[in-house]
């Protein structure tokens, strides 16, 4: 968002969660106010009311006539926008696997894929029954006829938690694959599809994997 203001000229502000934070913690931050966007830290318990109404009226009051786009950028027109990223030629595969946050991405998938697929959302953070009403919540206007389903097999202990084998995955994908995977998204996703097929889970599919989280493309994995 902070690009596309820039190359638009229009004014980008980001509410960030972490009053400890600044705009050099790290490098989306630093890159964030090199495009002209203005970062303001909150703290962690004001950031919990970031889907009040009466949190969105203080920001309009404070930053004027805007238009606030929800954590994660997922509202309605995020999941259309995610309608588009399945094509023709994604139609050959059977399972379709990606991360899920705040759902947007997962229900544009769930709405444009085929009958035949079967769409996998791998949770990166823990609170089933809460991700699950999510996704329900940004599937309610749209119509669909693939089948889904939520695994949270894999969180490794909530958002942006980590582990040794998947500091070891990640590092074993960037150096003999050139693969570059984050450890919050995209490299848990991968992990869990390698773990899936380890048990037999997959054999036989042919798997989509979308990666959504740092870098920007879109790779297979076939399983026999």
């Amino acid at each position: 968002m902070a690009y596309a203001g820039k190359c638009h000229g229009i004014r980008t502000v980001g509410i960030i969660r972490g009053e400890e934070l600044n705009e050099d913690s790290n490098s989306i931050l630093r890159y964030a106010s090199e495009c002209g966007m203005e970062l303001v830290f909150v703290s962690r318990v004001e950031y919990k009311r970031r889907n009040d109404e009466s949190f969105a009226k203080e920001l309009i009051q404070r930053f004027g006539n805007a238009y606030i786009l929800p954590e994660g950028g997922s509202n309605g027109f995020a999941v259309k926008g995610c309608k588009e990223i399945l094509t023709v030629e994604t139609e050959a595969f059977d399972d379709i696997v990606c991360p899920v946050g705040t759902g947007a991405t997962i229900a544009g998938i769930i709405s444009s894929a085929k009958f035949h697929q079967c769409v996998t959302g791998i949770a990166v953070l823990d609170g089933d029954e809460y991700l699950r009403g999510l996704i329900e919540s940004h599937l309610s206007s749209e119509d669909r006829v693939a089948s889904w389903q939520l695994d949270s097999r894999f969180t490794l202990g909530g958002y942006a938690h980590s582990s040794k084998e998947l500091e070891r995955f990640i590092g074993v994908m960037s150096s003999e694959a050139d693969l570059p995977l984050d450890q919050v998204y995209s490299g848990k996703v991968l992990l869990a599809i390698h773990q899936m097929a380890k048990m037999g889970e997959l054999i036989g599919r042919k798997v989509l994997f979308i990666h959504t989280g740092g870098y920007a493309f879109l790779s297979t994995v076939y399983c026999g």
